[in-house]
């Protein structure tokens, strides 16, 4: 285990700084070892970091550039494997449901992954570029884990998740506007605390920017509904003209009707 951590921190200080992990020379001519049946890979490490590449629709994108060592409980170098690999993105983005969910999974027999095979001075390592689906230029706070599951059968190994963090806009609103909008929604005075900037996602701006819309739209029911009930024509045949004049009121001979009456303009 010792060894394979400094096998680790050797590609993390070598691959520093440096997405397309064109990180070692070619070691060609090597018998680097296989996973078996009888010796089978029991561990993967995995290094992530955000870079560039095609996205499914081949188009550039932002993403993550990943190297991943697989290992065998009988040797600390790593080895090649066969088998089906696959790995789940996860964001930050959306409800605590929806972020229990990845928001892709990508999927790889056999044949595809060894073609990201490279020989190393290190061993074998596996070299990818992982699309971030999600679209626009947000932050987002991302983690990823690898499945391999080995060719013939034999238990599933499961990667430690990893967190990359890929820079981008964020939206931000104040806690003073945050207060405003609950307390109005709920019927309460609206009360003025300290302006504090807080970062939110693009799925809790458009929550907030519904929350604006409903209340608009409430405050201009009521405002129309009022308008409504004195401007337009009414009956009020249990007031007598004098009363009503006193309120601002003026009487209407109607045709077929005692007496109607309508607002002063």
């Amino acid at each position: 285990m010792a060894t394979r951590l400094s096998t680790l921190l050797l590609v993390c200080c070598v691959s520093s700084g440096c997405a397309e992990f064109a990180l070692f020379g070619l070691a060609k001519g090597q018998n680097f070892r296989e996973a078996t049946a009888e010796d089978p890979a029991v561990e993967v490490m995995c290094l992530w970091e955000p870079g560039e590449g095609r996205g499914p629709d081949s188009l550039p994108t932002r993403g993550f550039a990943g190297q991943l060592l697989f290992f065998t409980s009988r040797g600390a170098e790593p080895v090649k494997v066969e088998g089906d690999v696959r790995i789940y993105v996860f964001d930050d983005q959306g409800t605590e449901a929806e972020m229990a969910n990845p928001i892709h999974l990508f999927n790889f027999d056999k044949v595809a992954w060894n073609g990201f095979c490279h020989e190393t001075n290190l061993g074998p390592a596996y070299q990818l570029f992982v699309p971030y689906t999600r679209k626009g230029p947000h932050h987002a706070q991302c983690s990823l884990r690898v499945r391999f599951t080995p060719e013939g059968g034999g238990p599933a190994i499961y990667s430690k998740m990893a967190t990359v963090v890929l820079p981008g806009e964020r939206h931000e609103i104040t806690a003073e506007k945050e207060a405003a909008i609950s307390e109005a929604l709920a019927g309460k005075p609206v009360t003025r605390t300290a302006t504090q900037t807080l970062a939110v996602s693009p799925a809790d701006m458009i929550r907030f920017q519904q929350s604006v819309a409903q209340l608009q739209r409430a405050a201009a029911g009521s405002v129309g509904a009022d308008r409504q009930r004195h401007e337009e024509p009414g009956r009020l045949p249990h007031l007598d003209a004098q009363a009503i004049q006193t309120v601002g009121y003026e009487t209407v001979e109607a045709d077929d009707t005692p007496r109607s009456y309508r607002l002063n303009r």
